[in-house]
């Protein structure tokens, strides 16, 4: 190891020459003197310490760990990961049937006659397994990102491990050290026992161990929505710098998509003229196809004008969140429309219907807020203003408080 002064970019910097380390030459550059003697005098304690360590071993042993790590390189591997492997496997030879020599099972999930041993699989490469075959099967892409986030924070913390070596003692650890809130811990956990159901049925564990794990109590707190003041103030904005916005947010306030399917709403699936919206069961996060009302409401907000889809949604929103000055919650904007749909009587199965729920149990579990039939009638008589020279009838946006 050796430490020299270098320029760098006319910045004196100082650089730690480490030698060849698995066939690469390592440099560290530091921005002070001391930094750099600092991380060289730890280096040389390393040194010395697996020196030392390494003198013990036996001339033949020192050769078989070198080929070991060579071979596994290979083949992507690593010393660390076998080791693993072998002891996992130790501790699963007093079970009847081997946890690493499950029968495979085939599409039908019937016993595999032969006796083809199913894998030794990582958690890491369960996690992509898993992802390509929920793609392959036509999963949402909001569904896959969702999966993808989840899994990708639980495989970060025991990526390395086997999935028949995950207890259910660790998940319930990794769920408990992130900080998230309850509703998070609930659907992160859901992901991982979803994930282990896939192995089991693939054969690559016997066991599924976030069952094991208990599922955080959810709050009971009422749902975000937006007050009609604030509705206001948010299609105010839109309606002084952005058109196009104004109709996409129109859509989720005043029909209830929600906003994955409005950010993929075209034109051509506002059926005007029938007084009604298409979502295609592609673009639907239940993957059915529905017909959404088009109400007096949002048929006047759809009249003047925009065009969908956006680009820059992003950017644009942000814009106009700034602009008005309005809280943002999880999906407020369906949350609204569900809150004052039921709120000026009418059917709770209606409301479930347009919101493309099967039955009211989710309404009244995530969408319901106490709102005064006053209000509602407030919220469903918000009108843009009318344009000049425009002989339509209709409540005035502006006058409606």
């Amino acid at each position: 190891m050796k430490l020299t002064a270098v320029h760098i970019h006319g910045n004196l910097r100082w650089q730690l020459d480490l030698g060849n380390l698995e066939g690469r030459r390592r440099r560290l550059y530091f921005n002070s003197e001391a930094e750099a003697l600092q991380e060289l005098k730890v280096r040389q304690d390393e040194r010395r310490r697996f020196g030392t360590l390494l003198a013990a071993w036996p001339p033949r042993m020192r050769v078989q760990v070198g080929e070991a790590c060579e071979t596994l390189a290979k083949h992507g591997g690593t010393l660390h990961e076998a080791v693993e492997l072998w002891i996992a496997k130790k501790h699963a030879s007093h079970l009847t049937q081997d946890a690493f020599c499950l029968p495979v099972r085939g599409p039908d999930m019937g016993e595999n006659t032969d006796a083809t041993p199913a894998p030794a699989l990582s958690v890491n490469a369960a996690v992509e397994e898993f992802l390509r075959a929920k793609a392959l099967s036509g999963k949402s892409l909001r569904y896959l990102q969702q999966l993808k986030c989840s899994l990708g924070n639980f495989a970060r913390a025991a990526g390395s491990k086997l999935v028949t070596a995950v207890t259910a003692r660790e998940i319930e650890a990794w769920l408990a050290g992130q900080g998230w809130k309850p509703e998070t811990r609930r659907g992160y956990l859901t992901d991982v026992r979803t994930l282990f159901t896939f192995c089991q049925r693939r054969g690559y564990c016997r066991d599924n161990p976030g069952l094991g794990v208990d599922k955080a109590r959810r709050e009971d707190k009422p749902p975000g929505i937006h007050t009609v003041d604030q509705v206001k103030a948010i299609l105010d904005a839109c309606l002084e710098s952005d058109l196009d916005l104004a109709r996409l947010l129109a859509v989720q306030y005043f029909a209830g998509l929600r906003p994955g399917e409005a950010q993929q709403l075209v034109e051509e699936e506002i059926l005007m003229d029938a007084k009604l919206i298409e979502v295609k069961a592609a673009k639907s996060k239940s993957r059915r196809r529905r017909l959404v009302t088009i109400n007096e409401t949002l048929m006047a907000w759809l009249a003047i004008g925009g065009k969908l889809p956006l680009v820059n949604q992003v950017r644009r929103f942000r814009r106009v969140r700034k602009l008005a000055g309005v809280a943002w919650s999880h999906d407020v904007m369906r949350h609204t429309f569900a809150t004052y749909h039921l709120a000026s009587g009418r059917n709770p199965d209606a409301t479930a219907h347009e919101l493309g729920h099967g039955s009211t149990q989710m309404l009244y579990a995530h969408y319901r807020e106490l709102v005064r039939p006053a209000e509602a009638e407030r919220f469903w008589a918000l009108r843009p203003p009318l344009r000049s020279g425009s002989a339509e009838a209709g409540v005035s946006y502006r006058d409606s408080a």
